[in-house]
C-alpha cells in the first residue's frame, strides 16, 4: 500500500507477496517520491528485478513520473543475519 503521511510508513508487504517475489528473484526496496521542493508525497515498499540507479525514470500507474536522484542503503543486523535495506529517492518531473 502507498503511504501519503509524511509521518507514517509504508505498510509492510505479507509474508506470502514476499515469498512470491522472492521466488520470482525480485528484492524489496523503499521509494519515496518527493515532489520538486523536495516536499514528501508518498512512499511504498515495492519488488524489483533491479535497483533502478540515479537519473532513471519510475513510471506510476497514474501516468506520473519520478527521476532517481538518491539511493540509501542501510545495513542493519538481527539474529546473526545482517541485512541491507535499500531506499530509493525520486523527484516528481513533468510528463
Amino acid at each position: 500500500m502507498i503511504n501519503y503521511d509524511p509521518h507514517g510508513a509504508p505498510s509492510q508487504p505479507s509474508q506470502e507477496n514476499v515469498e512470491q517475489a522472492n521466488q520470482r528473484g525480485a528484492t524489496s526496496i523503499g521509494v519515496e517520491c518527493q515532489d520538486e521542493n523536495n516536499e514528501f508525497i508518498c512512499d511504498f515498499i515495492a519488488f524489483v528485478s533491479h535497483i533502478p540507479r540515479i537519473d532513471e525514470i519510475l513510471f506510476m500507474k497514474d501516468g506520473t513520473k519520478y527521476k532517481v536522484y538518491n539511493i540509501s542503503h542501510h545495513v542493519s543486523e538481527s539474529s546473526e543475519l545482517i541485512t541491507t535495506n535499500i531506499t530509493v529517492f525520486a523527484k516528481k518531473v513533468e510528463a
